[in-house]
């Protein structure tokens, strides 16, 4: 968008704020030629939209780092109830080695599954910045 000022004293540049219907962002950074204007109103958009992308990736990464938290949770909390099991079935005296083999897998899944997921959540942070209640 370029505006001419009044009494031929040059132009200004923006454009419309995507976020407030009938709203425009200008720079009063005054041009002489309207082509100039236009050319800058175009880039100061071109900044803007790089600066929307930037901040929506990084917003996207962080949804993801949060729900890798929920995920990382539901897993330690379902190996730590098969891990109980198996400590009340030992006192018991109860012996069922298929079962316990069978459980002993399920909790190893469970471990490489959150180291897995924490490595995500790592690299997801490292790459666009810290997230609060990363659970580690």
């Amino acid at each position: 968008m370029v505006y001419r000022l009044p009494s031929g004293r040059g132009f200004v540049f923006g454009y419309a704020d995507p976020d407030n219907e009938g709203a425009a962002l200008l720079c009063f950074d005054t041009e002489e030629s309207e082509r100039e204007a236009a050319l800058r109103a175009d880039r100061f958009a071109e900044i803007f939209a790089e600066t929307e992308r930037e901040y929506n990736t990084a917003w996207q990464a962080g949804r993801r780092v949060e729900e890798i938290s929920e995920e990382v949770k539901a897993a330690r909390k379902e190996a730590l109830a098969i891990g109980a099991e198996m400590r009340v079935a030992r006192s018991q005296k109860f012996e069922a080695p298929a079962s316990c083999a069978a459980l002993r897998a399920n909790i190893v899944a469970l471990v490489r599954g959150i180291k897995k997921m924490r490595k995500e959540a790592a690299s997801l942070v490292s790459d666009y910045g810290h997230r609060p209640g990363f659970v580690e």
